[in-house]
């Protein structure tokens, strides 16, 4: 299994949820494509206002299609300028993890 840990931090103000809603507005886009969606955490402890969406994928070339799908989706790409409205510039980072039992053999 592949999971993708996808974290930003969102700004002050009404970021939270105006953050929360286009992360639910690109799940229906997902969802009416057949793709993965993510679910969204945040620390209970830690940083402010930082936002983690993790999604699982099957398989390292089920997450290459799917982000391709979801990197050239037109409807996507349209909500990607809101996104930056609300997001911190420079303070966002991508993790690609792989089961350790999958490791080595």
């Amino acid at each position: 299994m592949i999971r993708e840990r996808f974290h930003f931090t969102v700004k002050g103000g009404n970021g939270w949820n105006d953050a929360l809603e286009l992360i639910r507005e690109i799940d229906e886009i997902q969802i009416a494509a057949g793709r993965a969606t993510g679910t969204v955490w945040t620390q209970v402890v830690g940083p402010f206002n930082e936002m983690v969406i993790e999604t699982d994928f099957a398989d390292l070339a089920t997450y290459e299609r799917e982000s391709e799908a979801l990197m050239s989706d037109p409807a996507v790409l349209k909500l990607f300028p809101r996104f930056e409205e609300v997001t911190v510039e420079g303070k966002g980072y991508n993790e690609l993890l792989m089961t350790a039992e999958r490791m080595g053999g």
